[in-house]
């Protein structure tokens, strides 16, 4: 990331409530899990939607998880987030042909003047949320028909024909709403028994 970039976010992430920064209220109890299968010891971690990045807290400061490229995956209280491509993603579902993940990151944030103090605040106009699919061969690709296809390749034609299926039900599967790619997930699983 450039340096200019990282010290402009650096400067939001400052001045931006907690809430607003991390996607849990509270910094949780939580273990990093390493490629070598190894685990941490617990520690308090939360994801940082400014960054996209694991941060846990010591006794005096909110640190950024290092060696994250050793790391597999978080377990951040009931939630699993899989390291992958130097993305963090919420594992929503999964099984052994694919992954379901999610990752939500602010979009834009706005400069608040507050009265008496020259230190801005910023808040969060906006976050974003994107859907991945990790394939059996841990491609990751974003959710779309392609790659439900690509993840499950002996079921395209009745993948075909359950998202047609849909359209034809005037409720198409939006590839955008974690509903729709749930019940998409649920079905292509079905087809794997």
């Amino acid at each position: 990331m450039p340096a200019k970039k990282k010290e402009t976010l650096l400067l939001f992430r400052k001045n931006t409530p907690v809430n607003e920064r991390y996607s849990n209220s509270d910094f949780t109890d939580g273990y990093l899990i390493y490629s070598s299968g190894n685990q941490s010891m617990k520690v308090k971690l939360n994801y940082d939607q400014l960054f996209g990045e694991m941060v846990f807290v010591n006794e005096r400061d909110t640190l950024f998880v290092s060696n994250a490229d050793s790391v597999s995956f978080v377990r951040l209280g009931k939630n699993i987030y899989q390291h992958h491509a130097e993305k963090y993603l919420k594992v929503l579902v999964g099984d052994s042909h694919a992954t379901l993940c999610s990752q939500q990151r602010v979009k834009k944030l706005i400069k608040e003047s507050q009265p008496n103090t020259s230190k801005p605040v910023y808040s969060v106009l906006g976050k974003e949320v994107s859907y991945f699919l990790i394939n059996d061969r841990n491609k990751l690709n974003r959710a779309n028909r392609r790659s439900f296809r690509n993840a499950f390749p002996k079921h395209k034609k009745q993948i075909d024909v359950y998202l047609q299926q849909m359209a034809r039900q005037r409720t198409p599967i939006k590839f955008y709403n974690e509903k729709d790619l749930l019940a998409l997930m649920k079905f292509c699983e079905s087809l794997s028994l």
